[in-house]
């Protein structure tokens, strides 16, 4: 199988130069001698990212790349290998150093830690994964909006959108994960009207997981549905996700069953994507005519407590409960704050411009109607460490 090493200078703080020439050199030319093989050196292109780079090395019959990056990195490789379509690909096997900003993918695929003193070190992790560990493939999301694209992390309206749209301004005075915070914390009291149409697969219904019975349940009651057996989900919205891995950053956790690092009666099938949905009007005491000042303290009340005590406290915003006076509690026995779904894909039909900024792995487009579906395929894999063995 032959070798390739794509790495972005710009990703990150800039370390992937620094760390190809330290350690991904030493471990690719050792097991190199081993294998008998040839390996290439990329860097990726200033006007093309790695999607150029990608459509040359795709015309290789069975290829493993060593992507050192963040998740813009492997979306642009993946886009460019994904240009002719899923079913024309010869097989490709990655290994993902993560020497980008929040390295979601990596930090959702590469666990549980084998050995608990190298928690920390993610580049012993990494090796590794990639020398020792299995090959699993990736669930994709191919994203219809006038122009097919595809996702490996995360396709987002709303909040998240207008996050990632707003946080490049703030890169260069801000590198780090904190300008997504800071982000946050400017778009907090905004609501987003649209409509979001979850999609039912031939074969299996859309589901919404249940707080109390700790399981994903066929969607009956309490939703407009369609004949087909599609569920209609109206807005105004302030938070609408929807995720194949179960983290954003290291420690932030949006879709805790998204992966498969969860007990098997909650992991998704690769068919399915997970839907994240947070409705400020799910509130006792809110609706859509709210005030600024009550839009502003949802945003910077049960929002922030999602965001903050649940999402960057391993997922446990599933459980968060809205008491009768708009508090939030895991203990209440009101609606749900956050709506949790599992669908095949889904549209969001946007009612303006504000709505209408999405979100594919980091960049942001703006389209009213957009589509997405999950994309089962085989022929890209990742090697990673197993799913833990969760009770």
């Amino acid at each position: 199988m032959p070798w390739a090493v794509v790495w972005n200078g710009n990703a990150g703080d800039g370390q992937a130069k620094q760390f190809l020439d330290q350690d991904v050199r030493r471990y690719v030319e050792e097991s190199l001698e081993k294998d008998h093989q040839q390996v290439t050196y990329f860097q990726t292109e200033a006007d093309s990212g790695a999607r150029r780079i990608a459509q040359r090395l795709c015309k290789e019959k069975g290829l493993r790349v060593v992507l050192l990056g963040g998740d813009g990195t492997v979306h642009e490789f993946l886009e460019g290998a994904l240009q002719g379509g899923a079913h024309q690909l010869h097989p490709i096997q990655l290994v993902i150093f993560p020497t980008g900003t929040a390295n979601a993918l990596y930090a959702s695929l590469y666990r549980p830690v084998v050995r608990a003193e190298d928690k920390d070190d993610w580049r012993w992790l990494a090796m590794h994964c990639a020398n020792g560990a299995q090959s699993y493939p990736l669930t994709l999301m191919r994203i219809d909006s006038g122009d097919t694209r595809y996702a490996c992390v995360v396709v987002s309206h709303a909040l998240h959108a207008a996050i990632l749209r707003d946080s490049e301004s703030l890169r260069a005075e801000h590198p780090g994960l904190d300008r997504f915070k800071i982000a946050a914390a400017q778009n907090a009291s905004c609501w987003w009207n649209a409509r979001l149409i979850l999609h039912r697969a031939p074969s299996r219904a859309v589901t919404r997981y249940d707080t109390d019975t700790d399981s994903f349940e066929e969607i009956k009651n309490g939703y407009e549905m369609t004949q087909q057996g599609d569920v209609i989900v109206d807005g105004p919205f302030a938070y609408m996700n929807a995720m194949v891995v179960e983290r954003l950053e290291p420690t932030f956790v949006p879709a805790p069953f998204a992966s498969g690092h969860c007990k098997p009666s909650l992991r998704r099938s690769n068919e399915e994507l997970d839907v994240i949905v947070i409705r400020p009007t799910q509130s006792p005491i809110l609706d859509r005519d709210a005030s600024e000042s009550q839009r502003s303290a949802f945003g910077h009340g049960p929002l922030t407590q999602v965001l903050f005590e649940g999402m960057y406290r391993e997922g446990t915003h599933v459980k968060f409960k809205y008491n009768s006076d708009g508090s939030v509690t895991t203990h209440g026995d009101g609606p749900t704050v956050v709506e949790y779904f599992r669908a095949s894909g889904y549209s969001w039909h946007a009612n303006d411009d504000h709505a209408s900024t999405t979100c594919i792995d980091g960049t942001v487009i703006q389209s009213r109607n957009v589509k997405v579906n999950a994309l089962p395929q085989d022929a890209i894999t990742v090697r990673a460490n197993p799913p833990m063995a969760v009770s």
